[in-house]
């Protein structure tokens, strides 16, 4: 059995390396390649182009690297074509996924969606696209499910392997948080350089008109990759907080600090695992943001929002300078136990909701299960 694996981005990397980990346990003899990153490469994937570094979002970017992609394009039907695998198994990123799975589906390849696009949130009427392409698609937030089933899309619901992962980590690898560790902000401005280019100077002011108040309040910067720390420790020294970006402890900072500012995606549902208070923003040009008025059906921007039903942590989609509102919310927080205990008994909830599966071992199952009823025509 040979099945494909693809993933854009940092976190479908480690959404991919979870699955392969679930597919090698259940089908022992599988074949497992594709395109991704460093951690589907140790789980045991033939990673066949580094995707993941190829990450790119907005219109602007993308455009610039058209050329780049349409390469890449060419080489990934050269492939489905040539190695004709049971699966092509698609890892978010919708944009390059939905190209990669039309020329499945022309080749007779089955298509399953690993988490789905967000059509529920905007630009609903790529539901036809998604219908037409995609053979099964496994969702991994509770609504999706019956949200995708109405309009015709065999959607499974198998749970969000992020939640599998965060508890083997917490296990594993975080140490005890010291009983006498000081109060800390943490800031996490994003994995891509577009996310913490935008966000990182807008946290610092914030951080900064909270710690005039809060003087013993200290602050660390999670940085997802080293190659980012330098720029980013200059901008955090610009703004008085030298020493502060930290590569690999985004995890520690998640579970110990006292308030995260956070950018939106699935860092949000990171620190509702780890119960932990947040104020999420994430920003957009002016254009941007008149487009997004028209296209957004969602209420909300923060993933824990929408699993909760309501503004339980504040959230800000903005343009220009967001610093006084979003230092504004976090001092509210910071100055309210009560509330404070509210929102955190509210992540409570959001969390147990997201416990219920073992995620990839479901996923995984339900693409052997696509295979095989294939395999049976």
């Amino acid at each position: 059995m040979r099945i494909y694996l693809s993933a854009g981005e940092l976190s479908g990397d480690h959404l991919g390396a979870s699955l392969a980990e679930a597919l090698r346990a259940e089908a022992p003899e599988a074949r497992l390649e594709g395109y991704g990153g460093p951690a589907m490469q140790a789980a045991g994937v033939d990673v066949l182009y580094p995707l993941a570094s190829l990450a790119v979002m907005g219109l602007l970017p993308v455009v610039r690297h058209l050329p780049q992609l349409w390469r890449l394009l060419r080489r990934t039907e050269a492939y489905l074509a040539d190695a004709r695998p049971d699966v092509a198994v698609l890892i978010d990123y919708p944009g390059w996924h939905f190209v990669v799975a039309r020329a499945a589906r022309r080749l007779g390849i089955p298509v399953v969606q690993f988490v789905a696009p967000q059509l529920w949130a905007w630009a609903p009427w790529r539901i036809r696209k998604l219908r037409a392409r995609v053979d099964r698609l496994l969702v991994v937030l509770p609504f999706e499910a019956v949200y995708f089933r109405d309009r015709g899309i065999d959607a499974r619901f198998v749970g969000h392997p992020l939640v599998d992962r965060l508890a083997r980590a917490a296990e594993r690898a975080l140490p005890p948080r010291p009983a006498d560790a000081p109060p800390f902000l943490g800031l996490l401005p994003g994995s891509r350089h577009q996310e913490w280019s935008r966000l990182l100077p807008i946290f610092l002011r914030a951080a900064a008109s909270l710690r005039r108040d809060r003087p013993e309040l200290t602050v660390r910067v999670a940085c997802a990759h080293e190659e980012f720390r330098p720029a980013m420790e200059q901008v955090a020294r610009q703004h008085g907080e030298a020493g502060a970006v930290e590569v690999g402890q985004t995890h520690a900072i998640q579970r110990d600090a006292t308030l995260v500012l956070t950018s939106s995606g699935t860092a949000t549902l990171e620190c509702t695992y780890f119960r932990t208070p947040m104020v999420v923003a994430y920003p957009v040009g002016r254009v941007a943001g008149l487009v997004a008025r028209l296209v957004v059906t969602a209420p909300h921007i923060a993933l824990t929002n929408l699993l909760a039903g309501r503004e339980l942590v504040p959230e800000f989609l903005f343009s220009g300078d967001a610093a006084p509102a979003i230092a504004a919310a976090a001092r509210a927080i910071l100055d309210d136990p009560a509330r404070r205990a509210a929102i955190v008994a509210g992540l409570d909830q959001v969390r147990d909701s997201l416990l219920t599966r073992d995620p990839s071992r479901t996923a995984a199952r339900e693409i052997l299960a696509l295979v095989g009823s294939r395999r049976a025509r």
